[in-house]
């Protein structure tokens, strides 16, 4: 995911869907057609040549997605529900042609970040990844069910999971962790963690961040895997 998508975040508001359209504009440019619209034609999700799940017709898309922003503005539901119900109804609406997964998991961090400004921190995207087949599992079967119980649930544990990380990053810092013991957990957390994300963990300027991670690169101990918009951090030693 592109790293301008996490210093956008602040500016978002999570019930425009103006917005919608900026993040999903910026995280599919050049890579297929029609960027930052709803789509224009029917989709489907095929496994082996099957259909799995037919889409919301096309003439739909529009409105129902203003339906489920007035409804996630204005329900009283916990926020760490509601972004999950937001997660899956978005899966399931399927609003553009292109990208719904990687909008959709970005749109529920920016509710919680919104809600909780900590949250914005939490490697969520990360943690799905990992666990990326019991992900599709979750929401295969809130599909079958006809409720998103199962996916929330799934969330909510992925939620849990990512907050625990953070908790031992923490609990890392606070002892005698030194400054490159601390951004090898961040990394290790998060690999998609942009430079100025860094800065704020470590309360560091972006120079001495940039500093350290040549330093940890030197030392064989991080390595950089794709481009600088669309890859990633690898942690090779935390030694």
């Amino acid at each position: 995911m592109p790293f301008a998508l996490y210093d956008l975040l602040p500016e978002l508001n999570p019930y425009s869907i103006d917005d919608l359209l900026k993040v999903h504009r910026v995280m599919m440019e050049g890579l297929v057609a029609g960027v930052g619209t709803f789509r224009n034609q029917g989709v489907g999700v095929y496994s082996g040549g099957q259909l799995m799940h037919a889409e919301m017709p096309v003439q739909y898309v529009p409105e129902t997605m203003q339906q489920f922003f007035d409804w996630l503005q204005s329900t009283q539901a916990y926020p760490l529900v509601s972004s999950s119900v937001f997660h899956y109804e978005f899966e399931f609406i399927h609003p553009f042609a292109d990208g719904n997964g990687r909008t959709g998991r970005l749109w529920q961090t920016l509710i919680l970040q919104k809600w909780e400004p900590i949250l914005a921190y939490l490697p969520i995207e990360s943690m799905i990844l990992a666990h990326q087949s019991d992900y599709y599992v979750a929401l295969n079967a809130a599909n079958t069910q006809g409720s998103a119980t199962v996916f929330i649930e799934f969330m909510l544990e992925m939620i849990l999971e990512a907050l625990k990380n953070v908790y031992v990053e923490q609990h890392s810092s606070s002892g005698r962790a030194s400054p490159e013991e601390r951004l090898l957990t961040l990394l290790k957390a998060d690999p998609h963690m942009t430079i100025s994300r860094m800065a704020q963990q470590l309360g560091l300027g972006e120079r001495q961040v940039r500093r350290l991670i040549a330093s940890l690169k030197e030392k064989g101990k991080i390595k950089r895997e794709g481009s600088n918009k669309f890859g990633c951090w690898i942690v090779t030693s935390m030694s």
